[in-house]
């Protein structure tokens, strides 16, 4: 709570990047959300074998599938890694890259990367190498940028990039068929990309404290979006159209500037959760809007 509100004095402030880099370091984030969702990669099968380090999994190398080197002071990967053709997981959060370790290209079969809790400063050119990689974790890093080659990775399904820098996305990541979970919380994004409602797989969207003040109409064609996070940020309207994401079972809005909600909301059949906490409903409003969902959990 407190770290939250003091966040919220820094970005309404346009205080320097640093102070918003101590919002991002003392903000506590775990691998499911508070309502239980989990945010790790794909859990490899309990019978893959997990090598920590290169030497060890060249040993097996026509097998070798899981690499697991966290937390090893890492600041690159030797080229030698090329010779884990068979690779699939690869776990390198929490060292000390500054870059992209642009050697992994090499990996034809690589289809899970975790680069939480590094120093990254950008998602490169480059990296639609990765034909087969479906989960890209990069969550609290510095990344600003986000290269549009992103979008040429056709197998991509989850995107993890909570506590950065971004402000925008590249436009090329709405034209991906199996894209299905994006989380930006903690980023200081200008908007949401209008264009972003033409990628209809996805089906969460996480952007909880990102200093956004309203939501295109075109976003709202997001009709098989089954978790939507928007809390804590400055939002004050929700659209009519929010009707056409029958999908929706779990949508939290606490912490905005919301006062009312539209009628339209009663579509939303399939709804379990609606968090309203810390906004500005009246009584009177709280009642209408729990006999609009009497089958929802409404939380004020």
């Amino acid at each position: 709570m407190y770290v939250y509100l003091a966040c919220k004095i820094v970005t309404n402030n346009h205080f320097s990047i640093a102070l918003w880099m101590l919002c991002l370091s003392l903000s506590i984030t775990s691998c499911k959300d508070s309502n239980g969702f989990n945010h790790d990669p794909i859990s490899p099968p309990i019978e893959t074998r997990i090598f920590h380090d290169i030497d060890s999994a060249l040993k097996y190398a026509e097998s070798a599938e899981l690499l697991a080197m966290r937390n090893y002071q890492l600041k690159d990967i030797p080229p030698k890694i090329c010779g884990l053709k068979a690779l699939i997981y690869l776990y390198i959060d929490w060292n000390l890259f500054t870059s992209f370790p642009t050697v992994i290209y090499c990996l034809p079969h690589l289809g899970t990367v975790n680069l939480d809790r590094n120093y990254l400063t950008e998602i490169p050119n480059g990296i639609d190498t990765l034909k087969s990689i479906g989960i890209l974790h990069c969550k609290h890093n510095l990344v600003t940028r986000i290269s549009s080659d992103l979008g040429g990775c056709p197998n991509l399904r989850e995107l993890t990039l909570d506590s950065n820098f971004i402000t925008s996305l590249p436009e090329t990541l709405w034209k991906l068929t199996r894209f299905q979970l994006l989380t930006l919380d903690f980023n200081p994004l200008d908007s949401i990309p209008v264009a972003m409602g033409n990628c209809l797989s996805l089906r969460l969207v996480s952007m909880r404290n990102t200093r956004l003040t309203e939501i295109p109409e075109s976003f709202w064609a997001l009709k098989n979006i089954t978790t939507l996070h928007l809390d804590n940020n400055s939002l004050m309207a929700i659209s009519p159209l929010i009707q056409n994401m029958t999908s929706l079972t779990e949508l939290t809005l606490s912490g905005n500037s919301f006062s009312v909600l539209p009628e339209e909301i009663k579509e939303l059949k399939k709804l379990k959760l609606l968090d309203l906490q810390n906004n500005f409903f009246s009584p009177a409003e709280q009642e209408r809007i729990r006999a609009l969902l009497p089958h929802t959990d409404v939380k004020f």
